[in-house]
């Protein structure tokens, strides 16, 4: 039999699948426990690898588990239960985890190092930068509006593979139909997006402001539309949803798009 430092170089570079069948021919009941460990480490790294497209380390692993449990997740689930990547979304609100500790200032050279070990992990892996487009929408503050959008399709009775459809095309879309309204911006700004989403018959768009005076441009911008029936003439629906709690972060968000009974 091989040193066990040469079977490990051996199964490092090969698949999951490859790396069973040849420790299978090695014989590997006849490791010692210590050189077993060092193979089922590496056998456990390849199964975490190729669930969340990179080697996740013991706490990232703790976190992981944990973020199943999280609602955006859990409703990603019910909306797209056979999405392939569906264990990227975990990965991206591990991301977020990382992003929110640099923030605070908590560990930011660590937090940062983590981040960057993560996407260079899955950007080798086949099709890397779309993967990590699918682990960036999880990050954004969108994500929410996002989530809500796919829901309104479920109650119009959208079958799970267009929404999962959906769901695939803002993946790549979602950065392009967004307007995140900052304190500089003015009726104008919106506007000019709003119409350019309508005349490029974009099927949905989104609006979000943060503090009571992007608010009061967005709801200004919803009423020129309403007034010009620009939505109402294009088939567009629109959903609000405003937070004004005492405590909270004042916020609006907007979900506008395509009539489902007119495609």
């Amino acid at each position: 039999m091989l040193p066990i430092d040469k079977i490990i170089e051996i199964i490092s570079n090969l698949p999951l699948k490859d790396a069973l069948t040849y420790l299978g021919a090695q014989g590997v009941t006849n490791y010692l426990a210590q050189e077993y460990n060092k193979v089922k480490k590496v056998i456990i790294d390849k199964q975490n690898e190729g669930k969340y497209a990179f080697v996740p380390n013991k706490e990232e692993v703790l976190f992981l588990e944990e973020a199943a449990k999280n609602p955006d997740y859990q409703q990603i689930l019910i909306l797209v239960p056979e999405y392939k990547y569906i264990d990227l979304i975990r990965t991206g609100l591990l991301l977020r985890e990382y992003n929110k500790r640099i923030d605070l200032g908590v560990e930011p050279d660590k937090n940062k190092n983590q981040i960057s070990r993560i996407k260079i992990d899955i950007m080798k892996r086949p099709g890397g930068g779309r993967l990590l487009k699918i682990v960036k929408l999880p990050q954004s503050q969108f994500f929410p509006i996002i989530l809500s959008y796919l829901y309104e399709l479920k109650i119009h009775s959208y079958p799970e593979n267009q929404i999962e459809e959906e769901f695939n095309d803002l993946v790549d879309e979602w950065e392009k139909c967004v307007f995140y309204t900052e304190e500089s911006h003015k009726l104008d700004n919106v506007l000019e997006f709003c119409q350019r989403m309508i005349g490029e018959n974009k099927p949905r768009f989104f609006l979000l402001a943060l503090y009571e005076h992007q608010i009061s441009v967005v709801e200004e911008a919803i009423k020129q539309l309403e007034k010009n029936q620009l939505l109402k003439n294009n088939d567009y629906l629109m959903k609000i949803e405003k937070e004004n709690s005492k405590g909270a972060t004042p916020r609006i968000e907007v979900r506008l798009y395509k009539n489902p009974n007119s495609l």
